[in-house]
């Protein structure tokens, strides 16, 4: 017996006696579940994908967006006289104390560089870069111990290197000084800056390797994309399992039957469904002992 849902509120709806427990296909036909060895790898491909991508941000980030940003100068620790705070290899940010170039600053008197340059805020504990020889770019990054102001307005400093056990034997005159350190970053990224500096060649190596890798990745995803989907192939709808109501059947039991459609589509209540199927049931018992009363009649 069918009982349209029309005639109970529901238009445009019927069904036959519902089962109480469905379950939709958990994966299209075809398609396999991954184990859970692929599940890990593709996890751990993921990660380190993700891990990948945020370091490369963050390099970019703290050695070219915030000192260009800044104005500040990324320089590479070439010695162990700042260990251990700043080893070998490490990255420093020098924030300049004058805005003098260093071609002008070769042409420039001790006077005119102190006039354009500002060391007011240099105190004991900062790491400053200084040019001892200005016939010679090399900088030498040490910590101020001790400050010493003259008659004629000018500064003087005492550096130490943190790993030396002494200070600096000459005192460092403030048109000496180019800038102190802003912030600092481990080995090896000083090495990678200056790999990348010392030959402009480097650049376009770094380059290809950057792009190549990123494209490589993309068609691996890609690739995983079309394995999973594959064009010109229709997915078939997920089919519901058929459904049997426990216990032992008798004559004319329906309940055992196949629904055509998908339960989670049907806009009728559970309460109406349960009436249909309970209808249902009660309909074909009666139906079944009518017909046994009629065959000891006859």
């Amino acid at each position: 017996m069918a009982i349209s849902l029309q005639a109970l509120g529901v238009p445009g709806l019927s069904v036959n006696a519902q089962p109480r427990h469905t379950s939709a296909a958990r994966h299209p036909a075809g398609e396999a579940e991954p184990s859970k060895t692929q599940q890990a790898i593709n996890l751990l491909l993921r990660v380190f994908s993700y891990s990948l991508l945020l370091v490369a941000v963050a390099f970019t980030g703290s050695t070219i967006v915030v000192p260009k940003l800044g104005g500040a100068v990324p320089v590479t620790i070439l010695s162990d006289s700042m260990a251990p705070s700043m080893p070998l290899g490490s990255l420093s940010i020098i924030k300049p104390t004058s805005p003098l170039d260093m071609a002008e600053i070769q042409t420039r008197s001790p006077g005119k560089i102190r006039e354009a340059s500002d060391y007011s805020n240099l105190s004991i504990g900062d790491v400053v870069a200084y040019q001892p020889d200005p016939r010679n770019a090399t900088l030498v990054i040490h910590r101020i111990v001790s400050v010493s102001a003259h008659a004629d307005g000018s500064f003087s400093f005492t550096t130490k290197g943190d790993n030396n056990r002494v200070p600096d034997r000459d005192a460092v005159a403030d048109f000496q000084i180019r800038g102190v350190v802003w912030y600092h970053l481990p080995p090896p990224l000083g090495t990678i800056n200056t790999f990348l500096n010392h030959d402009p060649t480097n650049h376009f190596i770094a380059v290809i390797i950057v792009a190549g890798a990123g494209y490589i990745w993309a068609l691996t995803l890609f690739w995983r994309a079309f394995r999973r989907h594959k064009p010109g192939e229709i997915e078939p709808p997920a089919q519901t399992k058929q459904q049997k109501r426990q216990g032992p059947q008798g004559p004319g039991d329906t309940s055992a039957v196949t629904h055509t459609q998908d339960p989670q589509k049907l806009i009728a209540p559970a309460w109406l469904l349960h009436a249909v199927e309970s209808s249902e049931l009660e309909s074909a018992a009666q139906l079944e002992s009518e017909r046994e009363l009629i065959g000891s009649q006859s």
